[in-house]
């Protein structure tokens, strides 16, 4: 801020316009140098971040290379997916095996005999239902006796295990039906009626009282679907589950069962997943040129606009590149296997140091030789383990993009220093100009009041002459 904010009174110039223009003139040179400093280190800054982030990812994309799981997964497939369909894990043996799908696992369904409505009084008592691991009583008395009510006291005791109830209203009338909730034998429902009236005998069931037809002999619940077991023959052996999901018979591999078909064999086939491994082989190179792509643009100069990426002729940046693509085309070591380079198994490198991939040769050598090609990527010198190692080493805590960057901070911090110094310096600067302007204008005032005394004096001397 200027000492002076009065216009010069002696002088008649505008003083501290004066003094703003030259302490602006003898700021703008440093300043400028201060401004493209900063600008400079936080473009390095936000480069270098920039850097960090497609290094990260380019790991990301090679972590099912590194430790060669993407070439340990299985996969199972089935000759008739409408009668079973499987899946496997790693743990999976590569294989043939038969299966035979005698008949699937089955709910059990139970239905009263046809009530007149959903408001049909039942009768009183206790129902003391079991139906798998589900055991609970339900209380019917006066208050909540019919067939509406029965069913939604059911529901309510089962809370929404074991089984549920229901009414489906035919032309005979009103069925209070019962759904076991899970499938198998080991899941059946028996009902057993005692005390009140009598009445609910009409909803008792054991599956004792049934003839060859389900119907309950003793006049309680028919049972439209018996609860049954899955039957299959897996190489000749037969397996039983209560459900439709066979797993653990073979390891590492579980089979839906989707349909039953009686006597005809269908075939499981157990192999390598080839298209997860190409897959994880085609995003290592998506991530590889996606880094180079991104620091051809932070190094990037453009000669017709002059301008420069943040990271052109970095020596960090070259320093990284360099060594990753030595690593690329270095021969990996000690291979257990015919490929030792990613050229031999289709991955090239193009002229701009980006990665392209012959997918028929790529294709060839996975279906040659699949686990050394895993070995290629993720053996104990493997190149992908190689790569990670490497660029892990400069994305890491405290590596040396982090020295960069905290390089360009101190910078940052300096320029900060200097900026401090500056204004102290303009400051001074701004005193020292208003400081002579003032004494300057000062003298101007000074001599033109002694130049207006002159003048005045001069116009009362006598002129010759006169008298």
């Amino acid at each position: 801020m200027s000492i002076i904010s009065a216009q010069g009174i002696g002088s008649g110039l505008d003083i501290n316009d004066i003094v703003s223009q030259l302490v602006e003139a003898e700021r703008a040179p440093a300043q400028r140098r201060i401004d493209r400093g900063v600008e400079r280190a936080e473009e390095q800054i936000s480069a270098i971040g920039q850097l960090k982030n497609v290094m990260s990812e380019l790991r990301d994309g090679m972590s099912s290379l590194r430790d060669a799981s993407a070439f340990r997964n299985r996969e199972a497939t089935s000759t008739n997916e409408e009668v079973f369909s499987a899946s496997a894990t790693r743990q999976a043996s590569e294989g043939n095996y038969s299966v035979q799908v005698e008949q699937l696992a089955r709910a059990q369904s139970l239905a009263s005999d046809a009530f007149d409505d959903a408001d049909t009084h039942v009768g009183t008592g206790t129902l003391s239902i079991t139906a798998g691991n589900s055991s609970f009583d339900v209380d019917i008395d006066e208050n909540n006796n019919s067939l509406a009510q029965v069913r939604d006291a059911i529901n309510e005791a089962a809370n929404g295990e074991g089984l549920s109830a229901s009414i489906i209203n035919t032309s005979e009338g009103a069925r209070l039906v019962l759904n076991s909730r899970d499938t198998g034998e080991e899941n059946a429902i028996t009902i057993e009626a005692s005390g009140g009236d009598g009445g609910l005998e009409a909803l008792a069931f054991d599956p004792e009282d049934l003839d060859e037809e389900g119907n309950n002999t003793a006049g309680g619940l028919n049972q439209t679907q018996a609860a049954q077991d899955a039957e299959v023959f897996i190489n000749g052996f037969a397996h039983s589950s209560a459900n439709n999901q066979i797993d653990g018979v073979i390891d590492g591999v579980t089979i839906d069962l989707n349909s039953a078909n009686p006597g005809q064999l269908e075939t499981l086939e157990v192999s390598q997943d080839r298209e997860s491994a190409r897959e994880a082989v085609n995003e290592f190179v998506e991530r590889f040129n996606g880094f180079i792509g991104a620091v051809n643009q932070l190094t990037a100069y453009d000669s017709e606009t002059g301008e420069a990426g943040p990271l052109q002729g970095d020596s960090s940046t070259r320093r990284i590149v360099s060594q990753l693509r030595n690593e690329l085309n270095t021969q990996v070591d000690g291979v257990d296997g015919p490929f030792s380079t990613l050229a031999e198994i289709g991955i090239i490198t193009r002229s701009d140091g980006t990665l392209e991939v012959d997918n028929e040769r790529l294709d060839s050598a996975m279906n040659d030789n699949f686990d050394a090609v895993g070995r290629l990527f993720g053996g104990e010198d493997g190149l992908a383990r190689r790569m990670d190692n490497l660029a892990g080493e400069y994305t890491r805590f405290g590596g040396l993009l982090d020295g960069r960057q905290d390089g360009l901070q101190d910078r940052l911090d300096n320029l900060g220093s200097q900026q401090e110094r500056l204004e102290r310096r303009m400051e001074s600067v701004e005193a020292r100009y208003t400081s002579q302007f003032a004494a300057m204008d000062s003298l101007v005032a000074n001599l033109r009041s002694q130049g207006d005394f002159l003048t005045e004096q001069l116009a009362n001397v006598p002129t010759p002459g006169q008298n």
